[in-house]
Protein backbone atom coordinates (compact mmCIF):
# COMPACT_ATOMS: atom_id res chain seq x y z
CA UNK A 1 0.00 0.00 0.00
CA UNK A 2 1.27 3.47 -0.84
CA UNK A 3 1.89 5.94 1.98
CA UNK A 4 -1.21 7.89 2.76
CA UNK A 5 0.48 11.23 3.37
CA UNK A 6 -1.10 12.86 0.33
CA UNK A 7 -4.67 11.91 1.16
CA UNK A 8 -5.59 15.36 2.27
CA UNK A 9 -9.19 16.40 2.40
CA UNK A 10 -12.86 16.07 1.60
CA UNK A 11 -14.12 16.12 -1.95
CA UNK A 12 -17.27 18.04 -1.13
CA UNK A 13 -17.64 20.64 -3.90
CA UNK A 14 -17.43 24.34 -3.09
CA UNK A 15 -20.52 26.49 -3.28
CA UNK A 16 -21.17 27.42 -6.93
CA UNK A 17 -20.31 30.94 -7.97
CA UNK A 18 -23.04 33.39 -8.78
CA UNK A 19 -24.07 33.63 -12.43
CA UNK A 20 -22.25 36.95 -12.68
CA UNK A 21 -18.96 35.11 -12.18
CA UNK A 22 -19.29 33.03 -15.36
CA UNK A 23 -16.71 33.71 -18.02
CA UNK A 24 -17.36 35.49 -21.29
CA UNK A 25 -15.18 36.66 -24.14
CA UNK A 26 -12.67 33.89 -23.49
CA UNK A 27 -9.47 33.74 -25.56
CA UNK A 28 -7.17 30.73 -25.94
CA UNK A 29 -4.48 32.20 -23.72
CA UNK A 30 -6.69 34.44 -21.61
CA UNK A 31 -6.79 34.69 -17.83
CA UNK A 32 -9.72 35.55 -15.58
CA UNK A 33 -8.22 36.92 -12.38
CA UNK A 34 -11.54 37.30 -10.58
CA UNK A 35 -12.53 33.70 -11.20
CA UNK A 36 -9.11 32.39 -10.16
CA UNK A 37 -9.25 34.43 -6.94
CA UNK A 38 -12.70 33.12 -6.06
CA UNK A 39 -11.73 29.53 -6.84
CA UNK A 40 -8.56 29.81 -4.78
CA UNK A 41 -10.67 30.67 -1.75
CA UNK A 42 -12.64 27.42 -2.17
CA UNK A 43 -9.73 24.98 -2.52
CA UNK A 44 -10.53 21.67 -0.87
CA UNK A 45 -6.96 20.43 -0.40
CA UNK A 46 -4.72 22.17 2.17
CA UNK A 47 -1.08 22.70 1.28
CA UNK A 48 1.25 19.86 2.34
CA UNK A 49 3.40 20.31 5.40
CA UNK A 50 7.18 20.74 4.90
CA UNK A 51 7.77 17.09 5.81
CA UNK A 52 5.21 16.00 3.22
CA UNK A 53 6.91 18.13 0.58
CA UNK A 54 10.25 16.48 1.34
CA UNK A 55 8.79 12.99 1.09
CA UNK A 56 6.97 13.73 -2.17
CA UNK A 57 10.02 15.40 -3.68
CA UNK A 58 12.00 12.27 -2.99
CA UNK A 59 9.32 10.01 -4.45
CA UNK A 60 8.59 11.98 -7.65
CA UNK A 61 11.76 13.81 -8.64
CA UNK A 62 14.46 11.61 -7.19
CA UNK A 63 12.95 8.19 -7.81
CA UNK A 64 11.66 9.16 -11.26
CA UNK A 65 14.50 11.45 -12.37
CA UNK A 66 14.83 9.56 -15.68
CA UNK A 67 11.12 9.58 -16.44
CA UNK A 68 11.44 11.98 -19.39
CA UNK A 69 14.03 9.75 -21.08
CA UNK A 70 11.84 6.69 -20.49
CA UNK A 71 8.80 8.39 -22.02
CA UNK A 72 10.73 9.22 -25.18
CA UNK A 73 12.22 5.71 -25.32
CA UNK A 74 9.19 3.43 -25.10
CA UNK A 75 6.07 2.45 -23.22
CA UNK A 76 7.90 -0.46 -21.62
CA UNK A 77 10.65 1.82 -20.28
CA UNK A 78 8.04 4.19 -18.87
CA UNK A 79 6.12 1.43 -17.15
CA UNK A 80 9.32 0.07 -15.65
CA UNK A 81 9.86 3.37 -13.86
CA UNK A 82 6.38 4.45 -12.81
CA UNK A 83 4.95 1.02 -12.07
CA UNK A 84 7.90 -0.50 -10.30
CA UNK A 85 5.99 0.10 -7.08
CA UNK A 86 2.33 -0.36 -6.20
CA UNK A 87 0.38 2.74 -7.17
CA UNK A 88 -3.26 3.79 -7.12
CA UNK A 89 -2.76 6.12 -10.07
CA UNK A 90 -0.30 8.58 -11.58
CA UNK A 91 -1.47 11.92 -12.97
CA UNK A 92 0.57 13.61 -15.71
CA UNK A 93 -0.27 17.28 -16.15
CA UNK A 94 1.20 20.77 -16.40
CA UNK A 95 0.35 22.86 -13.27
CA UNK A 96 -1.22 25.65 -15.34
CA UNK A 97 -4.20 27.67 -14.15
CA UNK A 98 -7.56 25.98 -14.46
CA UNK A 99 -7.86 22.30 -15.31
CA UNK A 100 -4.24 21.26 -14.61
CA UNK A 101 -4.32 22.64 -11.08
CA UNK A 102 -7.76 21.21 -10.30
CA UNK A 103 -6.81 17.77 -11.58
CA UNK A 104 -3.70 17.94 -9.38
CA UNK A 105 -5.70 18.85 -6.28
CA UNK A 106 -8.10 15.96 -6.64
CA UNK A 107 -5.46 13.46 -7.72
CA UNK A 108 -3.59 14.14 -4.47
CA UNK A 109 -6.84 13.67 -2.54
CA UNK A 110 -7.17 10.28 -4.25
CA UNK A 111 -3.67 9.32 -3.05
CA UNK A 112 -2.38 9.39 -6.63
CA UNK A 113 1.09 10.45 -7.56
CA UNK A 114 1.23 13.74 -9.48
CA UNK A 115 3.82 14.81 -12.06
CA UNK A 116 3.52 18.31 -13.55
CA UNK A 117 5.87 18.68 -16.52
CA UNK A 118 7.28 22.21 -16.73
CA UNK A 119 9.31 23.78 -19.55
CA UNK A 120 11.42 26.93 -19.17
CA UNK A 121 8.56 29.17 -20.36
CA UNK A 122 5.65 27.41 -18.63
CA UNK A 123 4.18 29.27 -15.65
CA UNK A 124 2.39 27.33 -12.89
CA UNK A 125 -0.70 28.65 -11.19
CA UNK A 126 -0.34 30.32 -7.82
CA UNK A 127 -2.28 27.48 -6.20
CA UNK A 128 -0.12 24.79 -7.80
CA UNK A 129 3.09 26.57 -6.83
CA UNK A 130 1.98 26.71 -3.19
CA UNK A 131 0.36 23.28 -2.78
CA UNK A 132 1.78 21.08 -5.56
CA UNK A 133 5.29 22.40 -6.12
CA UNK A 134 6.78 19.10 -4.94
CA UNK A 135 5.32 17.49 -8.07
CA UNK A 136 6.98 19.79 -10.64
CA UNK A 137 9.19 17.99 -13.15
CA UNK A 138 11.38 20.51 -14.95
CA UNK A 139 12.43 19.98 -18.56
CA UNK A 140 15.01 22.16 -20.30
CA UNK A 141 15.28 23.03 -23.98
CA UNK A 142 17.92 20.39 -24.62
CA UNK A 143 15.15 17.85 -24.03
CA UNK A 144 12.19 19.82 -25.41
CA UNK A 145 14.03 20.74 -28.62
CA UNK A 146 15.91 17.47 -29.03
CA UNK A 147 15.50 15.30 -32.13
CA UNK A 148 12.77 13.04 -30.73
CA UNK A 149 10.61 15.90 -29.49
CA UNK A 150 11.17 17.81 -32.71
CA UNK A 151 9.86 14.94 -34.81
CA UNK A 152 6.71 14.59 -32.71
CA UNK A 153 6.22 18.35 -32.52
CA UNK A 154 6.41 18.87 -36.27
CA UNK A 155 4.07 15.98 -37.03
CA UNK A 156 1.42 17.32 -34.66
CA UNK A 157 1.81 20.85 -36.00
CA UNK A 158 1.29 19.66 -39.55
CA UNK A 159 -2.08 18.25 -38.53
CA UNK A 160 -3.07 21.20 -36.33
CA UNK A 161 -1.89 24.06 -38.55
CA UNK A 162 -4.08 23.77 -41.62
CA UNK A 163 -3.67 26.86 -43.75
CA UNK A 164 -0.75 28.26 -41.72
CA UNK A 165 2.95 28.40 -42.41
CA UNK A 166 4.52 25.60 -40.40
CA UNK A 167 7.29 27.84 -39.02
CA UNK A 168 4.69 30.25 -37.67
CA UNK A 169 2.76 27.41 -36.04
CA UNK A 170 5.88 25.96 -34.44
CA UNK A 171 6.74 29.29 -32.82
CA UNK A 172 3.14 29.82 -31.70
CA UNK A 173 2.95 26.43 -30.00
CA UNK A 174 6.52 26.24 -28.71
CA UNK A 175 5.36 26.32 -25.10
CA UNK A 176 3.24 23.21 -25.76
CA UNK A 177 6.26 20.99 -26.33
CA UNK A 178 6.09 19.76 -22.74
CA UNK A 179 2.65 18.33 -23.57
CA UNK A 180 4.43 15.48 -25.35
CA UNK A 181 5.44 14.07 -21.97
CA UNK A 182 1.91 14.30 -20.60
CA UNK A 183 0.28 12.11 -23.25
CA UNK A 184 2.85 10.08 -25.18
CA UNK A 185 2.65 7.05 -22.82
CA UNK A 186 -0.57 7.77 -20.90
CA UNK A 187 -3.11 4.95 -20.76
CA UNK A 188 -5.92 7.48 -21.01
CA UNK A 189 -6.35 11.23 -21.34
CA UNK A 190 -9.00 13.41 -19.71
CA UNK A 191 -9.28 16.89 -21.21
CA UNK A 192 -11.59 19.79 -20.37
CA UNK A 193 -11.80 22.64 -22.85
CA UNK A 194 -13.64 23.93 -25.89
CA UNK A 195 -14.14 22.92 -29.51
CA UNK A 196 -12.96 25.29 -32.21
CA UNK A 197 -15.49 27.00 -34.43
CA UNK A 198 -15.70 25.30 -37.86
CA UNK A 199 -13.45 26.77 -40.55
CA UNK A 200 -11.07 25.69 -43.29
CA UNK A 201 -8.27 25.66 -40.69
CA UNK A 202 -10.09 23.59 -38.06
CA UNK A 203 -8.64 20.06 -37.72
CA UNK A 204 -10.84 16.99 -37.31
CA UNK A 205 -9.82 16.72 -33.65
CA UNK A 206 -11.13 20.21 -32.99
CA UNK A 207 -10.25 20.84 -29.32
CA UNK A 208 -8.83 24.34 -29.05
CA UNK A 209 -5.60 25.74 -27.64
CA UNK A 210 -2.70 23.82 -26.14
CA UNK A 211 -5.20 21.27 -24.84
CA UNK A 212 -6.06 20.40 -28.43
CA UNK A 213 -2.37 20.11 -29.27
CA UNK A 214 -1.93 17.54 -26.47
CA UNK A 215 -5.06 15.64 -27.54
CA UNK A 216 -3.74 15.45 -31.09
CA UNK A 217 -0.39 14.16 -29.86
CA UNK A 218 -2.18 11.38 -27.97
CA UNK A 219 -4.55 10.52 -30.85
CA UNK A 220 -1.64 10.23 -33.30
CA UNK A 221 -0.59 7.08 -31.47
CA UNK A 222 -3.52 5.31 -33.14
CA UNK A 223 -2.83 6.42 -36.73
CA UNK A 224 -0.25 5.55 -39.38
CA UNK A 225 2.58 3.04 -39.27
CA UNK A 226 3.14 1.10 -36.04
CA UNK A 227 -0.14 2.47 -34.73
CA UNK A 228 -1.67 1.17 -31.53
CA UNK A 229 -5.09 -0.53 -31.91
CA UNK A 230 -7.73 2.14 -32.49
CA UNK A 231 -10.11 0.53 -30.00
CA UNK A 232 -7.53 1.17 -27.28
CA UNK A 233 -7.84 4.95 -27.69
CA UNK A 234 -9.13 6.41 -24.44
CA UNK A 235 -9.34 10.14 -25.06
CA UNK A 236 -12.16 11.69 -23.02
CA UNK A 237 -13.17 15.31 -23.49
CA UNK A 238 -15.57 17.55 -21.55
CA UNK A 239 -16.82 20.41 -23.73
CA UNK A 240 -16.77 23.50 -21.50
CA UNK A 241 -17.12 26.03 -24.32
CA UNK A 242 -18.34 29.45 -23.19
CA UNK A 243 -21.88 29.99 -24.56
CA UNK A 244 -21.15 33.72 -24.93
CA UNK A 245 -17.91 33.31 -26.90
CA UNK A 246 -18.12 33.18 -30.67
CA UNK A 247 -14.72 31.53 -31.01
CA UNK A 248 -15.93 28.06 -30.04
CA UNK A 249 -18.39 25.51 -31.35
CA UNK A 250 -21.45 24.81 -29.19
CA UNK A 251 -22.61 21.50 -30.61
CA UNK A 252 -25.70 20.35 -28.64
CA UNK A 253 -24.48 16.74 -28.95
CA UNK A 254 -21.25 17.44 -27.03
CA UNK A 255 -21.60 20.81 -25.27
CA UNK A 256 -21.29 20.59 -21.49
CA UNK A 257 -20.96 16.81 -21.44
CA UNK A 258 -18.26 14.15 -21.77
CA UNK A 259 -17.40 12.59 -25.11
CA UNK A 260 -14.91 9.96 -26.25
CA UNK A 261 -12.78 10.24 -29.39
CA UNK A 262 -13.54 7.56 -31.96
CA UNK A 263 -10.12 6.97 -33.52
CA UNK A 264 -11.57 4.96 -36.41
CA UNK A 265 -14.17 7.46 -37.57
CA UNK A 266 -12.33 10.52 -36.19
CA UNK A 267 -15.42 11.93 -34.50
CA UNK A 268 -16.56 12.65 -30.96
CA UNK A 269 -18.88 10.06 -29.45
CA UNK A 270 -21.03 11.60 -26.65
CA UNK A 271 -21.17 9.62 -23.40
CA UNK A 272 -23.99 9.10 -20.95
CA UNK A 273 -22.51 10.51 -17.75
CA UNK A 274 -18.84 10.56 -16.78
CA UNK A 275 -16.13 8.33 -18.28
CA UNK A 276 -14.43 5.61 -16.20
CA UNK A 277 -12.52 7.22 -13.31
CA UNK A 278 -8.75 7.68 -13.61
CA UNK A 279 -6.40 4.85 -12.76
CA UNK A 280 -2.98 3.75 -13.92
CA UNK A 281 -0.95 6.28 -15.86
CA UNK A 282 -3.29 9.04 -17.01
CA UNK A 283 -3.19 12.66 -18.19
CA UNK A 284 -5.53 15.30 -16.77
CA UNK A 285 -5.33 18.53 -18.77
CA UNK A 286 -7.42 21.44 -19.99
CA UNK A 287 -7.88 25.13 -20.51
CA UNK A 288 -6.83 27.79 -18.03
CA UNK A 289 -10.35 29.17 -17.47
CA UNK A 290 -13.21 26.82 -16.63
CA UNK A 291 -16.83 27.43 -15.79
CA UNK A 292 -17.15 26.53 -12.06
CA UNK A 293 -20.58 24.96 -12.56
CA UNK A 294 -19.58 22.88 -15.60
CA UNK A 295 -15.90 22.34 -16.30
CA UNK A 296 -14.72 22.39 -12.69
CA UNK A 297 -17.68 20.31 -11.54
CA UNK A 298 -16.98 17.74 -14.27
CA UNK A 299 -13.47 17.19 -12.90
CA UNK A 300 -14.73 16.90 -9.30
CA UNK A 301 -17.34 14.31 -10.27
CA UNK A 302 -14.84 12.38 -12.39
CA UNK A 303 -12.41 12.10 -9.48
CA UNK A 304 -14.99 11.45 -6.77
CA UNK A 305 -14.92 7.64 -6.91
CA UNK A 306 -11.11 7.54 -6.96
CA UNK A 307 -11.07 9.71 -3.84
CA UNK A 308 -13.69 7.51 -2.13
CA UNK A 309 -11.48 4.49 -2.78
CA UNK A 310 -8.52 6.25 -1.21
CA UNK A 311 -10.64 7.05 1.82
CA UNK A 312 -11.68 3.40 2.09
CA UNK A 313 -8.04 2.29 1.96
CA UNK A 314 -7.24 4.82 4.66
CA UNK A 315 -9.92 3.36 6.93
CA UNK A 316 -8.62 -0.14 6.26
CA UNK A 317 -5.12 0.91 7.27
CA UNK A 318 -6.47 2.48 10.43
CA UNK A 319 -8.60 -0.53 11.39
CA UNK A 320 -6.22 -3.35 10.45
CA UNK A 321 -4.89 -5.54 13.29
CA UNK A 322 -1.54 -4.36 14.59
CA UNK A 323 0.17 -7.56 13.40
CA UNK A 324 -0.81 -6.77 9.81
CA UNK A 325 0.36 -3.16 9.80
CA UNK A 326 3.62 -2.26 8.14
CA UNK A 327 5.97 0.32 9.55
CA UNK A 328 4.95 2.73 6.80
CA UNK A 329 1.26 2.36 7.65
CA UNK A 330 1.95 2.99 11.33
CA UNK A 331 3.94 6.11 10.43
CA UNK A 332 1.03 7.39 8.38
CA UNK A 333 -1.55 7.24 11.15
CA UNK A 334 -1.51 11.04 11.60
CA UNK A 335 -2.34 11.47 7.94
CA UNK A 336 -5.23 9.00 8.19
CA UNK A 337 -6.64 10.92 11.15
CA UNK A 338 -6.23 14.14 9.23
CA UNK A 339 -8.21 12.61 6.38
CA UNK A 340 -11.03 11.48 8.65
CA UNK A 341 -11.45 14.97 10.11
CA UNK A 342 -12.60 16.14 6.68
CA UNK A 343 -14.17 12.87 5.57
CA UNK A 344 -16.71 12.93 2.76
CA UNK A 345 -19.10 10.36 4.17
CA UNK A 346 -21.77 11.18 1.59
CA UNK A 347 -19.54 10.14 -1.31
CA UNK A 348 -18.28 7.06 0.52
CA UNK A 349 -21.82 5.86 1.20
CA UNK A 350 -22.70 6.50 -2.45
CA UNK A 351 -19.75 4.41 -3.57
CA UNK A 352 -20.70 1.61 -1.17
CA UNK A 353 -24.35 1.41 -2.10
CA UNK A 354 -24.42 1.90 -5.86
CA UNK A 355 -22.84 0.03 -8.72
CA UNK A 356 -20.31 2.44 -10.22
CA UNK A 357 -17.99 1.86 -13.18
CA UNK A 358 -14.48 1.77 -11.72
CA UNK A 359 -12.65 1.18 -15.00
CA UNK A 360 -11.53 -2.36 -14.16
CA UNK A 361 -12.24 -5.48 -16.18
CA UNK A 362 -15.11 -6.30 -13.84
CA UNK A 363 -16.59 -2.95 -14.72
CA UNK A 364 -18.51 -2.27 -11.50
CA UNK A 365 -17.89 -1.85 -7.80
CA UNK A 366 -19.94 -4.21 -5.67
CA UNK A 367 -23.06 -3.17 -3.84
CA UNK A 368 -22.83 -3.03 -0.08
CA UNK A 369 -23.44 -6.49 1.42
CA UNK A 370 -22.70 -6.83 5.08
CA UNK A 371 -19.16 -5.63 5.71
CA UNK A 372 -17.76 -6.00 2.21
CA UNK A 373 -17.88 -2.36 1.16
CA UNK A 374 -14.42 -1.28 2.30
CA UNK A 375 -12.74 -4.36 0.84
CA UNK A 376 -14.52 -3.86 -2.49
CA UNK A 377 -13.44 -0.24 -2.82
CA UNK A 378 -9.91 -1.14 -1.80
CA UNK A 379 -9.72 -3.66 -4.62
CA UNK A 380 -9.88 -6.82 -2.49
CA UNK A 381 -12.22 -9.67 -3.29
Amino acid sequence: MLPLHNVLASTAPPEPLSPSASTSGRSEKGRNATQRTRRASSLQCPAPTPSERIRKTQSVLTRWSELHDAILESREATEKIVRSEDSNGILLSGAADGADTIFGEHALSANHEVVHFMGPRNEPSVEARLAQGFSFYYLDDTVLEGPQCNEIFRRVNQERSLGKWLATAEEEWRDSRRNVFQVLRADRVYAVGYRQAPSAETPALDVGGGTGWACQCYADRFYGENAEPADKCQLYFFDDGDPDWGGCLKDPATHRRWSKWDALRKVWQPLDGSPPPPRGLYAGIGTTVLDPEWGERAIRELMALAIAKAQARAIQALMAPAAEKTVAEEENKPFVHRLLRGFNWKMLILAFTEELDDGTEGGKTRKLRGGCGLECLAGKK
